[in-house]
């Protein structure tokens, strides 16, 4: 659950997220959703809990839970001596309750950079135990979805995370300033993160989305700026999806005049061609596979970070035979070479 209110209202004077020194020009904003947001119910904190603000730049989704139940955290919000707050709350049957406006700031990472840049999502149940319940596990991936698709944030675990992963400000562990542990072992983030993508799973293969078609001329692509931005669009105009990063190598699939679409972490982005330089005689993996499970590194018993499909292409950066490491969303990952094929380009 949140926490650490004091030290985190004190980090909020001098603590400021550091900026990523991309290429083109860094703005908020919002993408279209595909999805349609979960019904909420809309009960809000005490004033004092929270903090009002405009439209921000939203990276991630914080999981928590509440070592409680849903109404518990909602009453305590609503309590002004509480110095803490979340954006939702999801109860054991699924029931959602909305308490901080998105754009508003919640206090519940421990670390204001990071409160200024996510949004909280409180669970009913215990770090210690395995209470979570399927009905909760469902409304809280189709909410963070549709977050991550309003909002332009990958749907990898580099950008949902857990409390137990949010750095202490003071550089003395994790889990913000109180070292938090939630949601703890006992929340399933392989299934968990499959329904938020909805579908894959397993070793290998699962079930996806079908991946965007390709147009024009395939082409590997290197990435010659120290950062470059990702957006959901050929336009400056549009959303920034994340970064990629020098020398690494990515798959154009078409072209608008100097943007390069790219299959970028399970979905595709457009990067501007003039700092991309053209790379022939690389081999690229062809996932086969309906959905196929991204790794921290090779082998079945690394994380799941992510979900490539059917048709989406990767340059290889080495590999542990039969997996192969590919760049994605901006860093090495894995994936198993049996449910792709090979293609030169």
């Amino acid at each position: 659950m949140t926490g650490g209110a004091t030290r985190e209202r004190g980090w909020a004077a001098t603590g400021l997220l550091a900026a990523w020194a991309f290429v083109s020009v860094v703005g908020a904003g919002t993408v279209a959703s595909a999805d349609p947001k979960p019904p909420a119910a809309w009960v809000p904190a005490n004033s004092g809990n929270f903090t009002s603000h405009g439209p921000r730049g939203i990276s991630r989704v914080v999981i928590h839970d509440i070592e409680g139940t849903a109404p518990g955290a909602i009453g305590w919000f609503q309590n002004p001596a509480a110095h803490a707050s979340a954006h939702y709350v999801i109860g054991y049957d699924g029931a959602l309750t909305q308490m901080v406006a998105d754009h508003d700031i919640a206090w519940h990472a421990g670390n204001w950079a990071y409160n200024e840049t996510s949004i909280g999502i409180e669970h009913a149940g215990f770090a210690s135990s395995s209470l979570y319940t399927e009905a909760e596990y469902a409304k809280s991936a189709a909410l963070v979805r549709w977050i991550c698709q309003t909002y332009g944030i990958p749907m990898d675990r580099s950008h949902i995370i857990g409390h137990q992963e949010v750095p202490d400000p003071d550089g003395s562990g994790f889990g913000g300033a109180g070292h938090h542990t939630d949601p703890g072992p006992h929340w399933n983030w392989d299934h968990y993160m499959a329904l938020v993508m909805a579908g894959g799973g397993g070793g290998g293969g699962g079930g996806g989305t079908p991946p965007p078609p390709s147009s024009g001329t395939l082409k590997g692509v290197k990435v010659t700026a120290a950062a470059l931005n990702v957006r959901s669009g050929p336009s400056t105009a549009n959303s920034i999806l994340g970064g990629v990063y020098s020398g690494q190598l990515y798959v154009s699939m078409t072209q608008s005049g100097v943007w390069h679409k790219v299959w970028f972490a399970g979905n595709t982005g457009w990067c501007h061609g003039s700092y991309l330089a053209h790379v022939s005689g690389v081999t690229a993996r062809k996932v086969t596979a309906a959905g196929l499970n991204v790794r921290t590194g090779p082998g079945m018993g690394n994380s799941i970070v992510g979900l490539a499909h059917a048709g989406e292409m990767y340059l290889t950066n080495g590999n542990v035979w039969p997996w192969v490491k590919i760049f994605w969303g901006g860093t090495e990952r894995w994936f198993h070479a049996g449910y792709t094929t090979a293609q030169g380009l």
